[in-house]
């Protein structure tokens, strides 16, 4: 009796083991545990190097730490993330957050600053890292962007800035691209469609800015925020200078999509505007974006501008008109 006994706690315990080994088999094929190791891989991927060279001294023009800088630079170990990197599933959205919210956790938001949305028009075509760097800087969760991705940007860069805007509310792609040649409409157009698409996201922010993808932020959002109330409403935009010779003569893209200038002369501008340069960089409010969409005549020059060199640069002269 007690020999079978003996063999039957034997062979329990054996089965106790066999059902160990296939629950950890079945946990290793798991979609949990393919989760954790796809969120440890992408941490993996998009987490860069540290490099020993302190920022503040940059800044105050130490020249120890700017040749320290150079070398690096001359040595070429300072090599993007390849944007295939940032490709990832929607499941690893609460992974990437944690990274990308590392140094945002330590900012402070204050009562203003939430009470003051602004929206974000940024227009992208290559280095999906340098998006990467731009967001986490400017990102506050009151705000909205929009990212315009180039026609003729990489399908991997496409589905890079796809997957970091999935992962937030605020973050929208803008829903048509444009094919952007340096000096062509495409760049002005892309900015409406940006300023379309926020208009459409939110009735919240006050204050729409545009960034190019290359550019960094010199100001803090409270910064921002605080010179934007200031402003009450009022418009930044720069004009440089009288340039009527930006408009002599139609400029058409050819079949290499570069622009080229015709011989046609342009027709005079609509409604007696009278054409100045200016940037394209600018903070407009929200009632003034509302009126670029609403106002007939500015449609009317909007349309005119397509055949102009360099439209993106002129077109806030219609503040004029918003104005007086």
């Amino acid at each position: 009796m007690k020999k079978y006994f003996k063999l039957f706690i034997l062979i329990l315990v054996l089965f106790n083991f066999y059902i160990v080994f296939i629950t950890l088999q079945i946990f290793k094929s798991s979609p949990i545990n393919s989760k954790i190791e796809k969120a440890s891989d992408l941490k993996f991927k998009i987490v860069r190097s540290k490099y020993q060279v302190k920022c503040n001294l940059l800044f105050e023009m130490n020249s120890g730490e700017i040749d320290k800088a150079k070398k690096m630079l001359k040595n070429n170990k300072l090599k993007l993330i390849p944007d295939e990197n940032f490709i990832f599933d929607r499941l690893m959205c609460p992974t990437y957050k944690t990274l990308f919210n590392e140094e945002l956790n330590e900012i402070k938001v204050t009562q203003n600053e939430l009470n003051f949305p602004l929206a974000f028009a940024i227009l992208t075509y290559q280095h999906v890292e340098q998006i990467h760097r731009l967001l986490r800087l400017i990102y506050r969760p009151q705000n909205f962007y929009c990212i315009h991705i180039d026609t003729k940007s990489s399908r991997e860069y496409r589905r890079a800035i796809e997957s970091i805007a999935s992962c937030f509310d605020n973050i929208i792609i803008a829903a048509k691209s444009e094919n952007i040649t340096w000096a062509g409409f495409g760049i002005l157009q892309a900015e409406l469609n940006c300023m379309q698409d926020l208009l459409k996201k939110s009735q919240k922010w006050k204050y729409l800015i545009h960034m190019s993808g290359n550019e960094m932020p010199l100001k803090t959002n409270y910064e921002l925020v605080k010179i934007l109330n200031v402003y009450n409403g009022t418009n930044d935009v720069e004009i440089v200078n009288d340039f009527h010779s930006r408009y002599k003569y139609k400029y058409i893209l050819d079949s290499q999509h570069i622009l080229k200038r015709t011989n046609q002369t342009m027709s005079p501008p609509p409604h007696n505007y009278s054409i100045v340069k200016g940037t394209t960089n600018s903070a407009l409010s929200r009632e003034f974006v509302k009126y670029v969409f609403k106002n007939r005549k500015v449609r009317d020059l909007i349309e005119w501008s397509k055949d102009m060199y360099v439209p993106d640069e002129m077109y806030f002269l219609i503040l004029f008109d918003y104005y007086f």
